[in-house]
């Protein structure tokens, strides 16, 4: 394959990538939350009732990052955790009905 080309679409690759994420931290902003915080209800949305374990492989974040997300998320309402039955030490993330909303503000877009 031609070098330049190889090149010109690695650049264009990068460019829509960077335009993707000036978009989603421009619509966060607008929600008055983290890119990372919108994501993780967008994936929620897209995935419900995820473990804390599960949302943080899905995200590619450590547990203890991904814990201080859901905690926030949490304490503002958009996010409720419930046990998982057959394991009790394992919690359910589930979106509220105010997490729902915000998700979907962005979700139709992404998603």
């Amino acid at each position: 394959m031609n070098e330049n080309l190889v090149r010109e679409v690695i650049l264009s690759f990068r460019e829509v990538s960077r335009k993707m994420h000036q978009y989603l931290a421009e619509e966060a902003s607008k929600q008055d939350m983290t890119t990372t915080q919108l994501l993780a209800l967008s994936t929620l949305k897209r995935e419900p009732h995820l473990t804390l374990f599960e949302l943080a492989d899905r995200m590619k974040l450590s547990k203890s990052t991904t814990s201080g997300i859901v905690d926030r998320l949490v304490k503002a309402g958009f996010l409720k955790r419930s046990r998982v039955e057959y394991n009790r030490r394992a919690l359910n993330l589930e979106l509220t009905e105010s997490g729902e909303e915000k998700a979907t503000l962005t979700y139709d877009v992404f998603f």
